[in-house]
């Protein structure tokens, strides 16, 4: 059971990436129809990411520094937001199923700390594959 969420988490990404490999020239048309307001969006989306994720881990610990419990809807509106927005890859994919040792702590922190600056060259990666591949010539 434990490998059932990480399992579909991972079919839920292939699939869109599938999706997104199929539409690429749909979504470049759009981009460069809307190329006015789409940085400012993504602006703000990276702006509203960051800002769940710092709720979700106050939520966490403020119980355990003397705060109360969070009121619902709230609460549970913040934990809905946190399967989207937090990067707990040690929680989402079971690696010690891939080591012969112990999962520990340091482990864990490891991979927690490498996975945002991972996503973010290889998304870096893709917007300059994206822009080269849209700036070379035609033969």
């Amino acid at each position: 059971e434990d490998w059932l969420t990480p399992f579909l988490v991972l079919c839920a990404l292939v699939v869109f990436l599938i999706a997104i490999a199929l539409s690429y020239k749909r979504l470049v048309h759009f981009a460069l129809r809307n190329g006015d307001w789409l940085p400012g969006f993504f602006e703000q989306l990276v702006l509203l990411v960051v800002t769940m994720q710092i709720i979700c881990i106050l939520k966490l610990n403020h119980t355990s520094v003397g705060g109360v419990e969070m009121v619902e809807p709230y609460a549970s509106f913040v934990d809905v937001a946190a399967l989207i927005v937090e990067l707990d890859a040690p929680r989402l994919v079971p690696f010690n199923c891939f080591v012969d040792t112990d999962w520990s702590h340091l482990d864990a922190l490891v991979v927690t700390t490498a996975v945002p600056p991972l996503f973010f060259g290889l998304g870096s990666a893709l917007v300059y594959m994206v822009k080269w591949r849209a700036e070379a010539p035609v033969r």
